[in-house]
């Protein structure tokens, strides 16, 4: 539509976005079937290595946290909370852990007085182990348990001696008896991946050699020297580093490679070995084209595999939302499933993303995805008696009181203990910004019998009209409390009705008519006529006036607590506050 006088007068008086103007909380709590265990508390920074939880050996969990960029906070089993690193000068970075039967082994990286690598044990946390020596480390970094002591992976931007040109490499070093062992630099490459099986430890590596980019390794066995550099493939440019597990003997690699000009052909990478790393054979997974968001993987030690893929085709499909696949394995991933959309396509207009998969202790497996279906973020859960092909619970919500949550697609975020099942998230309130971390239990039982899911809050069509029509009352009778109220809740966590209030009061609302009002689950299309003045007034030095217009507007309203609420939206400034 183009934008008149008239237009640009009302994006100054802010017409409650029905123009496509804008101007510009606490954290839910809520109680349900799903038990909380432990309140990490809040987070000041986002992204992978941000925080952590990780079940301890004797029961209750471990949990780290950067709680503000410069303090890194380490929860033990017991509810204490301590200092690990953070204040004055320190300026710690990156997370890694490894728990063992002794406690847990943290990782991460400093950059004053000097930059380096600390690891530490929960046991005696007043000695620091410095394993970075002169590798100039960054803050990707990986543990591993190792007997009495720890394998630990990272890289580095210290330059090869003779090849200045080369800054990027992969570094490791190990903990053993107590003693720091020297730090080793092992191959080019910025995306640190490794598979320890054992007394064997083989990284793997992507990058530019001298015929185009490529995915190598280095092999160490039974804790001696790392062998020379064996080409495993090469591969277009890639898309969040090398992933890695491994299943009853077998070893698997994956990664997302970007293939074509404009480096938007997908394609899900994986390499196979059956004989501990010396040689390698290709699979996929298909969904090629998928702008891959994440990938989990579970297995049962049985050789049954289940593995989440979320992501898009937004470059094929702009607009798409993202969606998630299950593939599954019962031969030990020597044959694969065809993906399988967890989730029926009428949901399409929000997001099903960041996908989490787990086999139990009974052996069930468990599928968790974070679901926008409802507007906010809902866990919604399958459950499988048989690795996947059929479902004894279905994309059911869970419930944890009306609490809203985060799956962050680093921490493993399911964790069976036996009977219950451990779930790590981060809690968040409507602003969809500050966020808690929160380690919750709840039974296996309740999963299987689905007595662990949420009621489902239907929409109803019928009220959209009326709803609408309430609206333009309020509006027309200037009534902007009762107006403010009917906005989205995410709006309202992030605009307090004062500041809202600067944005009224200089328009006549003559009419407000519905000519239109459709809906599909929680989103509802509405066209309004309005008629409207808007009075000659000044600001900023400039004098403004506009005859009445008569218009017709589209209005998106969304079903949430049980209402129809209007979705702001500023397409001139491009900004909304739902995330759906």
């Amino acid at each position: 539509m183009q934008r008149s006088v008239f237009g640009k007068v009302l994006c100054l008086l802010g017409l409650l976005a029905l123009t496509g103007c804008g101007t510009l909380a606490t954290v839910g709590t809520g109680a349900g079937q799903v038990t909380e265990v432990a309140t990490l508390g809040g987070v000041t920074i986002q992204g992978p290595d941000a925080w952590n939880v990780v079940p301890a050996a004797g029961g209750g969990v471990w949990g780290v946290r950067y709680a503000e960029r410069s303090r890194l906070m380490l929860r033990t089993p017991d509810g204490s909370e301590k200092l690990l690193a953070g204040g004055g000068e320190s300026a710690p970075s990156g997370l890694a852990l490894a728990p063992d039967d002794a406690g847990l082994w943290i990782a991460y990286r400093d950059k004053h007085p000097e930059k380096s690598l600390y690891v530490a044990h929960s046991s005696d946390l007043e000695r620091r182990h410095e394993i970075g020596g002169d590798s100039d480390p960054l803050a990707r970094i990986y543990l591993e348990p190792a007997g009495d002591g720890v394998h630990a992976l990272w890289y580095g931007e210290r330059p090869h001696p003779a090849h200045p040109e080369q800054v990027y490499w992969l570094w490791y070093n190990r903990i053993q008896n107590g003693q720091t062992g020297t730090p080793q630099r092992l191959m080019q490459g910025f995306y640190p991946a490794w598979i320890v099986d054992g007394n064997d430890v083989a990284v793997l590596s992507w990058y530019r050699g001298d015929k185009g980019f490529k995915v190598a390794s280095r092999l160490s066995r039974n804790g001696g020297e790392f062998g020379p550099e064996q080409k495993l493939r090469e591969t277009a440019p890639i898309a969040g580093g090398i992933s890695t597990f491994k299943s009853q003997g077998r070893w698997f690699a994956y990664w997302v490679a970007q293939h074509g000009q404009d480096l938007g052909d997908f394609r899900i990478e994986g390499l196979r070995s059956d004989d501990r790393g010396e040689n390698w054979q290709p699979f996929s997974w298909g969904l090629d084209g998928l702008a891959v968001m994440n990938i989990d993987t579970a297995v049962d030690g049985k050789g049954q595999i289940a593995v989440t893929i979320s992501g898009s085709y937004q470059h094929r499909e702009p607009g798409d939302k993202p969606k998630t696949w299950l593939v599954t394995s019962s031969d030990n991933g020597t044959t694969w499933s065809e993906p399988r959309l967890l989730r029926d396509p009428k949901f399409a207009y929000s997001q099903a993303r960041l996908g989490k998969v787990a086999f139990l202790d009974s052996g069930d497996l468990l599928v968790l995805v974070e679901d926008w279906r409802s507007i906010r973020p809902a866990l919604h859960y399958w459950l499988s008696v048989d690795g996947g092909k059929t479902w004894m619970i279905e994309d059911r919500p869970l419930d944890f009181g009306g609490a809203a949550h985060f799956l962050n697609p680093a921490p493993k975020s399911i964790y069976p203990q036996g009977e219950d099942v451990g779930l790590a998230l981060e809690r968040v309130g409507d602003d969809l910004h500050e966020r808690e971390i929160v380690a919750y239990r709840v039974a296996a039982a309740k999963l299987r019998e689905g007595t662990a899911g949420a009621s489902v809050d239907a929409p109803d069509p019928a009220r959209l009209k009326a709803r609408v029509e309430a609206y333009g009352k309020a509006l027309m009778t200037e009534d902007y409390l009762a107006a403010y109220a009917m906005f989205d809740p995410f709006y309202r966590a992030r605009t307090p009705f004062e500041t809202y209030m600067k944005t009224q009061g200089r328009i006549n609302y003559q009419a407000f008519e519905v000519r239109e009002a459709k809906t599909h689950e929680n989103i509802g299309g509405v066209v309004v006529r309005i008629v409207a003045s808007v009075p000659p007034f000044m600001q900023g030095g400039k004098r403004f006036e506009a005859m009445d217009r008569d218009q017709e507007i589209p209005m998106i309203w969304l079903w949430i607590d049980g209402d129809w609420y209007f979705e702001y939206s500023s397409e001139s400034l491009g900004l909304r506050y739902t995330r759906y």
